[in-house]
């Protein structure tokens, strides 16, 4: 068996206090990935922050070093323990310290290390026991590095990562259809109430 640091990198996103800069000549302004896109990735439900983006502004000179999302990443809350493939309209945020970043290797295909890491049963006992703290408990980086991970042949890989990516896909447009309908339905009683009043 395998650990997941034989199959790409694991790194923790960047200390926003340490790297924030004041906007003008001489920084770059970058949106965040925040749980507002992990949420979104995996079909979760996200009221509140619907059209909320987060950016920041870092120095031109550090903007080189920083962890930024790109294709072929899954990035991991390291709080909630849910992994998501950065998906295209995503590509270029800066992430922050609350998530780790696996860019996987040739060998392993992104959403199935999604399913892997949110469905597996083994791995979730496995980011269970390893999340450390006693007010707010969270993953350490090394512990993510040592998950064990199966590895199928890519084939298979592919077959059950697209089978859960379409599942995830269908999961939000269905949590898409009922927050339309939701408030269709309070707009049509609202103006049922004025209409009365």
């Amino acid at each position: 068996m395998y650990n997941l640091s034989d199959y790409g990198s694991v790194i923790q996103g960047a200390n926003l206090s340490r790297v924030q800069a004041e906007p003008g000549v001489g920084s770059i302004k970058f949106m965040l990935y925040t749980m507002k896109e992990l949420n979104e990735s995996l079909g979760n439900e996200n009221r509140g922050s619907h059209d909320k983006t987060q950016e920041i502004h870092v120095s031109e000179s550090k903007a080189r070093e920083l962890p930024i999302t790109d294709k072929n990443m899954v990035l991991i809350n390291l709080i909630s323990r849910r992994a998501a493939t950065v998906r295209s309209e995503y590509i270029g945020r800066l992430v922050p310290s609350n998530f780790a970043i696996i860019k996987v290797d040739e060998t392993l295909y992104a959403p199935y290390l999604e399913w892997h890491l949110n469905e597996y049963p083994k791995s979730r006992i496995y980011l269970s026991e390893a999340t450390q703290g006693t007010t707010v408990g969270a993953l350490s980086i090394q512990k993510l590095r040592a998950v064990p991970i199966v590895v199928p042949s890519l084939k298979e890989q592919e077959i059950v990562g697209d089978v859960y990516s379409n599942l995830i896909n269908k999961k939000r447009l269905l949590m898409q259809r009922i927050y339309i309908e939701e408030k269709s339905i309070n707009q049509q009683l609202c103006s049922y109430l004025q209409g009365g009043a």
